[in-house]
């Protein structure tokens, strides 16, 4: 990808981008917009739900933990951490429009006593040091182009013995074939994001920042099937009506979805999990 394109691909883009389709996001998609974990259940919904529950595994979730989420679009998995283990959550987001209609959900749900939303750039992370059990990144990684700074960050505010838990993108570690890196770069391009890094790049980068109990995990068999799910999504005459009416920038990033579907069928993507704990 050339570093022209990696500078156009900034916070303000990604933040314009969410304003304007979070609202379809939501009446689409739900409240969660991430990729789910397919093992033993038939919706898309539960994949999504499964994948929360397995990174809150990696991070060791106890009940009433102080989590904070960072990139948390809707509000998924805030709420889900709220109900299923009494946590307090703090979800954060560059988007003024995700960070409504979040609150909006919490309202509904009632949740108003264990989760907070704000809007923050996860490039800079303005949190108070030593202010959480655990920090949570899930898919928003990708979004960012310095993500050694976001791990360090992240560490910064995990309390000692605290957690941090990441989920999404990674590239493998042999040299991409050119059909790949084309993928990867239509994939990014179009989705609004950063080369996704090695996974050796991220062990580098969280043994620097003195975490302990590594865990990693690959998980790209288990999630290829949400792409492949999107991408039959793409036919809902709904979706198609939004397409017709959106502007091209939009239209690009949805139809990002086959490039993700083929870079995972083709290897050109991996989907990993990490976590551990601050000494």
């Amino acid at each position: 990808m050339s570093t022209a394109h990696a500078i156009s691909i900034n916070a303000q883009r990604v933040r314009a981008h969410y304003d304007r389709v979070s609202k379809w996001y939501s009446l689409l998609c739900g409240e969660h917009i991430h990729q789910g974990y397919w093992e033993g259940v038939g919706s898309i919904r539960k994949a999504q739900e499964q994948l929360i529950a397995r990174l809150a595994g990696i991070a060791q979730i106890s009940t009433g933990a102080a989590v904070l989420d960072v990139g948390c679009g809707l509000g998924g998995s805030a709420f889900w951490l709220a109900e299923h283990f009494g946590c307090s959550v703090l979800g954060i987001t560059n988007s003024r429009k995700q960070a409504e209609l979040a609150w909006k959900s919490c309202r509904s749900r009632r949740l108003e006593h264990r989760v907070r939303f704000a809007v923050l750039d996860a490039n800079i992370l303005n949190v108070a040091s030593g202010s959480f059990d655990i920090v949570w990144a899930l898919e928003c990684a990708e979004h960012l182009a310095d993500r050694e700074r976001l791990i360090q960050n992240c560490l910064r505010i995990v309390k000692p013995d605290g957690k941090f838990a990441l989920g999404g993108w990674a590239i493998p570690e042999h040299d991409l074939r050119l059909s790949q890196q084309a993928l990867v770069d239509q994939l990014c391009s179009a989705m609004l994001c950063h080369p996704p890094a090695r996974l050796s790049e991220y062990l580098v980068w969280l043994k620097s920042s003195k975490l302990t109990d590594v865990v990693v995990q690959d998980w790209t068999e288990n999630v290829r099937r949400t792409a492949a799910e999107w991408v039959r999504a793409l036919e809902n005459p709904l979706v198609r009506l939004f397409l017709r009416f959106s502007d091209p920038e939009t239209q690009s990033f949805v139809e990002g979805c086959r490039a993700l579907e083929q870079a995972y069928r083709t290897g050109a993507l991996r989907y990993v999990a990490l976590g551990g704990r601050k000494q």
